[in-house]
């Protein structure tokens, strides 16, 4: 009984401290290439980012999130207007919050303490100044076999602050394993395939 409790301790800790490095680099995560949000003359959120490119998520070192993981883009309010653009700062009242649309089986969305989020749910931006990063991680121990294809996930953003700004417009995030990764796995894949015939034989 004393060595389950112990077994069981081992295993909290573990996982709490795996947590605490994610939130933990989160925090020290630069603005290159963040999403920007703000609003419109009309009230309504608004946002701007690259979302002609992949996401490209390294290879996951945290064993309770196994597959590819990373914590960027994360998102930032914009810090002064852009009027020729119709992109303004937000309100001080405003509490945003980034809502999942969908997402490809396989890619699951996590807050930065690491809880997956359904469609219909949302991780909470804040109010401004915000500097929030979610996790994006490609889950195989959902898809086994997956073999690098395109997954993405569907978001909009939306205000449920004093200010009551408009929900903004949707957008469509793609993401991809880092190439080496892949390399390496197909190596090891050959590797093994290899190994088997020649036992075989």
């Amino acid at each position: 009984m004393l060595l389950s409790k112990f077994k069981h301790l081992v295993i909290v800790t573990a996982l709490i401290l795996s947590l605490s490095t994610i939130t933990f680099a989160s925090a020290g995560h630069g603005h290159e290439g963040d999403i920007i949000v703000g609003q419109t003359s009309g009230g309504a959120l608004a946002f701007e980012g690259d979302f002609d490119e992949d996401i490209v998520l390294p290879s996951s070192s945290n064993p309770f999130f196994p597959g590819y993981l990373d914590d960027a883009p994360g998102f930032t309010n914009l810090d002064a207007d852009e009027p020729l653009e119709d992109f303004y700062t937000l309100p001080v009242n405003s509490d945003i919050y980034l809502q999942l649309v969908s997402t490809d089986f396989g890619l699951v969305i996590r807050d930065e303490l690491g809880n997956a989020i359904n469609p219909g749910q949302s991780i909470q931006l804040g109010t401004p100044n915000f500097d929030e990063h979610g996790l994006f991680h490609i889950d195989t121990t959902l898809v086994p076999a997956y073999d690098g294809e395109v997954l993405s996930a569907t978001f909009f953003l939306k205000d449920l602050g004093a200010s009551g700004l408009g929900d903004s417009g949707q957008f469509t995030m793609t993401f991809v394993p880092e190439p080496a990764t892949m390399l390496l796995l197909g190596c090891g894949s050959m590797a093994l395939i290899r190994r088997k015939k020649a036992n075989i034989g």
